[in-house]
């Protein structure tokens, strides 16, 4: 007499959907967007999910009073801001959580709501993604939307970065303010908000440096002195949260070690591969030389976007560059409108922007 299989078919298949039921989402999946797809929304929108990550900002006293969290071991499309709820108040930096919750767009930003379990795991350290600021200029679903949620870093390595505008809104003021990697060019560059507070947006109380006093005690009272930046003021690197707001990327400093004023220790000084970009001549016309100098041998490609960052044309790709001063000749397509542009170069950890004239 045969045995039935039934019943370890039946077995495999509530062990299979048991498995499959329970599966993580990885923040990943909840933020990648494909080129080309015309959305910025996550393909997982109003799905329920569960994530683990690090988180990277929370409700502490001297924190940035949001909460994200951050899959580690990726450089893109890796972080999501928490929507606030009583569970998550005893989450701190560098917690290693798994969090449930749906998935919902607000205002343009991707964000994890209805949140129902917190679970603390462990530990772990999330290092910022260096990037030149000139990155943020414009919103771009392809250059800077996969930053969107991650703990970055804004750096003209190895220079400093600049104010280039203390108030790019004026004449109204929303406690915005702007730095770039040329200090002459005050349209270029990434937003930084500090000292505001609304049921719109949230930025830390625990900054000093803000773009008015008024946000001393406005929108918000501070916890630090405030000190009000100038157009020309210097910073070595400017650390913080991305995210997006009203068209415009968005940097949120944690806390006063977020804002480092002077070039670090070399044993402290964070990562970085592309130290210099220079294009000659500039403007130009369909041929020029790209001048760089490579801290780190990886692949690098140079991009060019029209200023409102716009992918024109891939302009090269070197798949094995070797560290060190490289002068390499670069050719633009015809049929290129005369005006500005940015050109990008690109590596794996990071980017670095210059503006650019193209004429006839």
């Amino acid at each position: 007499m045969k045995t039935s299989k039934l019943p370890s078919l039946l077995f495999l298949f509530l062990a299979i959907h048991s498995v499959v039921g329970n599966a993580q989402t990885t923040i990943y999946d909840i933020q990648y967007v494909a080129p080309g797809s015309g959305t910025d929304a996550s393909p997982l929108l109003n799905q329920t999910v569960t994530i683990s990550g690090i988180v990277t900002a929370s409700v502490e006293a001297d924190n940035l009073d949001v909460v994200f969290i951050q899959q580690p071991g990726l450089s893109e499309w890796a972080g999501i801001q928490l929507v606030y709820t009583a569970a998550l108040a005893d989450l701190k930096v560098g917690d290693a959580a798994t969090i449930t919750g749906v998935v919902v767009e607000n205002a343009g930003r991707t964000l994890l709501d209805n949140i129902t379990e917190v679970e603390v795991t462990g530990s772990g350290t999330i290092a910022p993604i260096f990037l030149d600021p000139n990155i943020f200029t414009a919103w771009n679903l392809t250059v800077n939307e996969k930053y969107e949620g991650m703990l970055i870093g804004l750096q003209n390595a190895p220079g400093f970065v600049s104010v280039v505008n203390a108030n790019p809104d004026e004449p109204n003021n929303f406690g915005e303010w702007r730095v770039g990697s040329n200090p002459a060019d005050a349209d270029s560059g990434c937003r930084i908000l500090t000292g505001r507070q609304t049921s719109q947006i949230a930025s830390s109380l625990n900054v000093s440096y803000v773009n008015d006093l008024v946000w001393a005690t406005n929108s918000g009272t501070m916890n630090v002195s405030p000190i009000v930046v100038e157009n020309g003021n210097e910073f070595y690197a400017i650390i913080g949260l991305m995210t997006y707001y009203s068209g415009n990327m968005l940097l949120l400093p944690r806390n006063n070690e977020d804002v480092i004023t002077e070039i670090p220790t070399a044993i402290e000084a964070p990562p970085m591969s592309i130290r210099s970009l220079q294009l000659y001549p500039n403007p130009t016309s369909r041929s020029a030389t790209l001048a760089f100098d490579l801290a780190a041998t990886d692949a690098y490609d140079v991009l060019l976007y029209t200023i409102q960052g716009e992918l024109v044309q891939r302009v090269a790709r070197w798949p094995h560059l070797q560290s060190g001063h490289h002068e390499r000749q670069i050719t633009f397509k015809d049929g290129l409108a005369p005006g500005h542009y940015e050109l990008v170069i690109e590596g794996r950890n990071w980017k670095k922007a210059i503006r650019i004239a193209i004429q006839q």
